[in-house]
This record gives C-alpha cells, structure tokens and sequence, in this order.
C-alpha cells in the first residue's frame, strides 16, 4: 500500500510494523495491540453487510472498532452518516481524530495529486494504483505517516506514488500464461 511505501522510504523495515485490518474493526484480530501508534480509517461504504451490517452506520460502527483510547485516529473521505459514527467513538475513546477535509485534504489537478495539511502542500503524480479512489487513500496514508511521526518529503512521497504496488490484488499480469 502506499503508507508502506512512504513508510519504507522513510526508515529501515525494522523500526515499523504497518498491520492491516481484515473486514472490519471490532472483531479483528489486530486489535492484540492495545497501543498502537494510530488508527487509519479510510472510506467506509456498504460491504461484507453478512458481517458488519446491512447500513453505513452500522458498518462504520463495526470498522471504528480499531479507535483505541487516547490513539489519534487519520479518516479518510467519508459520507456524512459514517463520519458521524467515527467521530462519535473517537470522542468517547479520547482520540484525537485527523480528519480529511478538516485537517487534510486531497484534489487532482491537472493529472497531478495536490495533498495540502498544516504543514503544508505538496504536488505529487497520481499514485500508481488504478482508480480514483486511490487519490484519497495516497493522501491518508500521507497524513498516517506524518501523524506517526515520520518526516515525509516531497521526494520521498512523489518517489511512492511512482512505485508503489499491491502484488497479487491489483498487480496487472504482463508476461506468462494467465
């Protein structure tokens, strides 16, 4: 993924650990850490309504599940009704939310990612990954990497947008027998 990416331009493999989620939050096996450095929720939308629900709320409620106390929480772009229920939880938890459209946002601008926050703005190629919606997944795993604490510089951000690659998810098969 793109914060991976960030991430291992930023410092040696060693110095981080970077888990992902698996459907939702609450019930997920990451939740073994009680501290984690932060949270990322990227766009909730209806899926896996079997396990998380069959509405927004519900399923936004399932996935705010990985807020912990007083952790900061990054969320990406979210519809109304799902954002509400994150805010909800993270007020209730204590943790800081860092969200996009309050303290982050993201456009595309002239085939380029602008990624503008408090620390300033950056004009980036579109990341690597195909469809739109990977625009606002770049720019919160931006934000992630920040809120972690890792300096991130306008070389190494444009250089993961460049290269980054999910093998064997969105990885285009172009030699071999399919």
């Amino acid at each position: 993924t793109t914060c991976a990416a960030i991430l291992a331009m930023s410092r040696t493999p060693a110095d981080y650990t970077l888990l992902e989620v698996g459907l939702g939050g609450r019930l997920d096996a990451t939740n073994v850490i009680a501290k984690p450095a932060l949270s990322i929720i990227t766009p909730v939308s209806i899926d896996h309504e079997q396990f998380l629900g069959s509405t927004l709320t519900a399923i936004a409620g399932e996935k705010a599940g990985i807020i912990k106390r007083g952790v900061p929480v990054i969320v990406g772009p979210q519809q109304d009704e799902a954002m509400e229920v994150i805010e909800a939880t993270a007020a209730r938890l204590g943790a800081p939310v860092i969200a996009y459209g309050q303290q982050w946002h993201t456009s595309e601008d002239h085939g380029r990612m602008v990624y503008q926050d408090e620390f300033g703005l950056m004009d980036l190629p579109l990341p690597r990954l195909p469809g739109r919606h990977q625009l606002g997944n770049a720019a919160t795993a931006i934000r992630a990497v920040k809120a972690a604490g890792f300096r991130v510089s306008d070389r190494v951000a444009e250089k993961a947008m460049e290269t980054v690659e999910w093998p064997g998810r969105l990885q285009r098969l172009t030699e071999g027998e399919l």
